[in-house]
């Protein structure tokens, strides 16, 4: 009897899992619909990076499939499952161009279970896929209001079109946003971004360089750089005893345009400075290696890489001093050179970091 309930129970098992196989073999080419060969190759390459993990298997199989070149069907409801393209270039530029690592939760709510029944989420509307959950940012749990989330927020907003929203406004969020971008409260253990348009190309980059603007502490013994202009009159605001404003002092591009590379931004509490570097293998070191001394903060903006041959551009110089422990960077040659002539005692010229156009530079 129990080798018959045995064989009769292995026979039943064999059965489902060959209607599993069929069903499953089906669904795929039966409903999936292909998709844009260049969100194709974001989803290629987000996977590729290392740098992007999930909290379970349903985002993840909706990122593979279309890296496959398809949209993953729900295998309970025999649904295909969107990802807005718009949405997936920005996580392709915040987690491979500039550097940051996350986890996700979810994205498309009709790929995760039974049919949604929270209609108005940008997990679900317009065929759903506009919205993502991220539960870890550079390896800290999200609140949406840590440095890592903080960092990670500005960097999209810097990449993904308007109008736009994100979460957790009310878990300790302080710091301007675009216009275009909307704040909403949600729970503080992930952080919620929403790309509330439709599926259209990614707006187009302005070539135009803007203004990069210097300051100088004479508490902290450093120079602090920034191309926002919002960031430059809230430091002139709130820390004029703290940072001395000095103006413009080169050109860069807050978006990448051709030929440019991203100028990663690290923050520390410990030096009182910040730390900037084009090399994405310096910055791979730094938050490996230094994670307790800076913190990273993604992008500031965009510049020509050290060893780029583009016309009427000038090298930005590097200066490190070990006794105010911070670094120092001009983009004018006369500058450079009064630095290494009268300061050596003080300042180690490090070599040229990056290149910048010729014709923005101060005092050049």
């Amino acid at each position: 009897m129990q080798h018959s309930i045995r064989f009769r129970t292995a026979a039943l098992g064999m059965v489902f899992l060959v209607l599993a196989a069929v069903l499953v073999g089906q669904a795929r080419p039966a409903r999936a619909a292909e998709v844009d060969p260049a969100a194709q190759a974001n989803a290629q390459a987000l996977l590729a990076s290392g740098r992007l993990t999930f909290g379970w298997s349903s985002p993840q199989s909706q990122v593979e499939a279309y890296a496959e070149g398809y949209e993953y069907v729900n295998p309970l409801t025999n649904r295909p499952c969107n990802l807005n393209d718009v949405l997936l270039d920005a996580l392709k530029k915040v987690v491979v161009d500039h550097g940051f690592s996350i986890r996700v939760s979810s994205l498309n709510r009709w790929c995760e279970g039974s049919e949604p029944t929270i209609w108005w989420q940008y997990h679900i509307v317009n065929g759903g896929g506009h919205a993502i959950d991220i539960v870890r940012v550079n390896g800290v749990p999200s609140t949406g209001a840590t440095p890592q989330d903080v960092a990670l927020i500005r960097s999209l907003a810097s990449v993904l079109p308007v109008p736009a929203g994100v979460g957790q406004y009310n878990c300790g969020q302080n710091f301007s946003l675009p216009t275009g971008w909307t704040r909403f409260n949600d729970t503080c253990d992930h952080l919620h971004v929403e790309y509330r348009g439709a599926d259209v190309p990614p707006r187009e980059v302005s070539a135009t360089p803007v203004s990069v603007y210097r300051f100088w502490s004479s508490v902290y013994y450093g120079h602090f750089y920034t191309a926002d202009p919002v960031e430059r009159d809230t430091v002139i605001s709130r820390w004029p005893n703290v940072w001395s404003y000095e103006g413009e002092r080169y050109t860069a591009f807050k978006s990448q345009v051709p030929g440019t590379v991203p100028l990663y931004r690290f923050w520390s509490a410990a030096l009182n400075g910040h730390f900037y570097t084009a090399d994405p293998a310096e910055r791979d070191q730094v938050i490996s290696v230094w994670q307790n001394v800076w913190s990273y903060e993604g992008v500031a903006y965009f510049v020509y890489p050290a060893t780029s041959t583009q016309p009427d551009t000038v090298p930005v110089a590097r200066f490190w001093s070990p006794s105010v422990l911070h670094h120092f960077y001009t983009a004018s040659p006369s500058e450079r050179d009064k630095v290494i002539s009268q300061w050596s005692n003080v300042w180690t010229y490090e070599g040229d970091n990056f290149r910048v156009p010729a014709a923005g530079v101060f005092g050049g």
